[in-house]
C-alpha cells in the first residue's frame, strides 16, 4: 500500500495539486465566498484523473503486483490526504487571522457566506466526503474517461457550496453564528468540526468500497 500511495504522488498527482492544495491561504481575504475554495479542491481529483490517463498509469499499474482493491485505496487515500492537507492549511491560516486584524475587518464589511472558522472548516471535510463517495465509484467504472464523473461529482458539491454560503443568512438562531469570524463559542465550533471529520472519513470509505466493486468490474 505504501508503494503504491508513493507511486500516485510520484507518476499521477498533477503538478498543479500542489499550488491548489495552497489555497486555503485564501481565508485571510477579510470577507469572501470561502466556499470557493473547495471548488479548488475538488478540482484536484479531475487533474489527477486526467494525468493517470494521459500518462497510462491503468497499464503501468496492472504491470504490478497489486490487486484492483489496493490501487483504488491508493488513489482515494491519496487525495483524502491532499484534501486533509488543504484544510489544515485553512486552519492555520484562520487562526493568523486575529492576530493579523483581519476579523475586525471582516466583522465591520459583513459576511460573505460562511466565515473563516471552525464551522467552514467542518462544512467543509463533509462536502468533501460527499464529493469522494460520488465521484469515485463513478469513476473507477471506466477510469479512462474523467469528465463525466466528474461533472456529475460536481453538482452535489456545488449543491453543498450553495447551501455552505447561504447558511448564515437563514433565519435559523443556529445557522447565525457562521457568519461570525473566529474561535468564538469554540465548544460549538470543535463539535461541527468532529462531525465534519467523522462524516468524511465514512462517506470517503463508502466511497472506496463502492469504487472497488465498480474497478473489479472494468474490463481492461
Amino acid at each position: 500500500m505504501k508503494a503504491l500511495i508513493m507511486k500516485e504522488f510520484r507518476l499521477v498527482v498533477h503538478p498543479a495539486t500542489y499550488m491548489l492544495a495552497l489555497l486555503g491561504v485564501l481565508v485571510l481575504i477579510p470577507s469572501w465566498m470561502y466556499g470557493a475554495i473547495f471548488i479548488y479542491g475538488i478540482l484536484v481529483a479531475f487533474f489527477n484523473g486526467m494525468n493517470a490517463r494521459e500518462t497510462h498509469d491503468l497499464a503501468y499499474s496492472f504491470a504490478l503486483p497489486a490487486s484492483r482493491r489496493a490501487m483504488v485505496r491508493a488513489r482515494v487515500a491519496v487525495m483524502a490526504l491532499i484534501e486533509v492537507f488543504m484544510l489544515a492549511v485553512m486552519v492555520a491560516f484562520i487562526a493568523l487571522r486575529e492576530p493579523l486584524g483581519i476579523n475586525g475587518i471582516a466583522v465591520e464589511q459583513g459576511p460573505v457566506g460562511c466565515a473563516a472558522n471552525l464551522y467552514l472548516v467542518g462544512l467543509g471535510f463533509a462536502l468533501f466526503g460527499l464529493f469522494n463517495a460520488v465521484f469515485y465509484p463513478l469513476y473507477y467504472r471506466n477510469p479512462l474517461k474523467v469528465g463525466a464523473p466528474f461533472a456529475l461529482a460536481c453538482i452535489p458539491a456545488a449543491l453543498a457550496i450553495t447551501l455552505l454560503e447561504a447558511l448564515p443568512y437563514l433565519p435559523w438562531e443556529f445557522c447565525a453564528p457562521l457568519g461570525v469570524p473566529g474561535f468564538h463559542d469554540l465548544g460549538a465550533q470543535l463539535t461541527v468540526l468532529g462531525i465534519g471529520v467523522t462524516l468524511f472519513a465514512f462517506a470517503t470509505l463508502w466511497g472506496i468500497r463502492r469504487a472497488s466493486h465498480a474497478f473489479a468490474t472494468f474490463d481492461a
